[in-house]
């Protein structure tokens, strides 16, 4: 495993958490146009999980921004990802597949997070 202070996983973390930015960004356009009827995305999204997506997209923003003031957040930030990947799974029915890219994202931003500490 490479050094913490190396600057490939640090820069690696930055882009899983610009890609999470841009991903969330996407879902929250995708149910606030639509409340999650949008046919790209599996998950129909009640009210409350929009406000777990803005959290989630502050956060990551400000931790690409500035990690040192926001380290702690970011294995939260990835275990919700994988946590919405299987209440995705579980509650929608949706096949495992569908959304793995989310838990992907979520699993990446936990390992490099750890990587880089």
């Amino acid at each position: 495993m490479p050094a913490s202070t190396s600057p490939l996983p640090r820069l690696a973390l930055r882009a899983s958490l610009l890609g999470g930015v841009l991903l969330d960004s996407a879902l929250a356009l995708a149910v606030l146009n639509g409340w999650g009827d949008a046919p790209a995305i599996s998950l129909s999204y009640p009210p409350m999980l929009l406000s777990l997506i803005g959290v989630r997209l502050g956060v990551q923003a400000l931790a690409c921004y500035d990690r040192r003031r926001f380290d702690p957040l970011i294995p939260l930030v990835g275990l919700s990802w994988i946590g919405l990947y299987l209440l995705g799974v579980v509650l929608a029915s949706a096949a495992w597949t569908e959304n793995l890219p989310t838990a992907l994202l979520g699993l990446a931003q936990c390992v490099l997070w750890r990587a880089t500490r």
